[in-house]
């Protein structure tokens, strides 16, 4: 064989490339209109003002003489919690403001239904909200994530 001749690959044979790798993931489906957040359990929900609705609600409470738990609540209805977004105190019981997906308004769920229904929520609003006043110093509960594995 001459030293000159090239030899020729077949075309069985290709030529191995890497492929590029995208710096993001290819997006599939149709766009979200709200980005996806990482703690839904305590995320706030900007069209509804927390406050004002649970003191409209309190207000009806005393004015009309309803019962403080929103009757028929989204857990009889079978719908999904999203996130609590509020806790309070009346007398000896404790009432949570439970936004449920698909819903605009929240709903004033009591303590022990809550406790009851969606454990790992109410414990997610007390991790992020919470904080236990030591003598010299402040515990923040969002700072613990995990127990240590032995």
């Amino acid at each position: 064989m001459p030293k000159n001749k090239q030899v020729k690959q077949s075309p069985a044979t290709p030529e191995f490339k890497i492929p590029a790798i995208p710096a993001e993931p290819k997006k599939r489906g149709r766009p979200r209109k709200n980005p996806v957040t990482d703690a839904p359990a305590t995320r706030r929900n900007d069209n509804v003002d927390t406050k004002d609705f649970i003191v409209k609600h309190l207000e009806k409470v005393v004015k009309h003489s309803l019962p403080m738990v929103t009757p028929n609540n989204g857990f009889i209805r079978g719908l999904k919690p999203d996130a609590v977004l509020a806790a309070f105190r009346n007398e000896a019981n404790y009432y949570f403001a439970v936004k449920f997906k698909n819903r605009k308004q929240p709903e004033i769920i009591d303590g022990a239904e809550l406790r009851l229904r969606a454990p790992a929520l109410m414990l997610n609003y007390y991790f992020s909200n919470l904080k236990i006043e030591n003598n010299k110093f402040i515990i923040d509960l969002s700072l613990i994530t995990k127990r240590s594995k032995k």
